[in-house]
């Protein structure tokens, strides 16, 4: 599956990552190696349908958002 993160972070980074399995384990590894965040506390928020959701820091503040295809 192909995750894609949209504008994340104080720079808006957005960018794709293949991934077989979709975790928040390996989201956080992307997000991090990708340096859009530094925070230690990164949360995922997925969508009922699991099509996608937003990501947040400090457990309330969006910092970006995800697509799942």
């Amino acid at each position: 599956m192909q995750v894609e993160f949209l504008e994340v972070g104080r720079d808006k980074r957005t960018w794709a990552e293949e991934m077989v399995i979709v975790t928040p384990e390996a989201m956080e590894r992307s997000v991090r190696n990708n340096a859009a965040l530094l925070s230690r506390s990164i949360d995922f928020a997925f969508a009922p349908d699991d099509s996608g959701g937003d990501i947040f820091v400090g457990g309330f503040r969006k910092v970006g958002s995800f697509r799942i295809t």
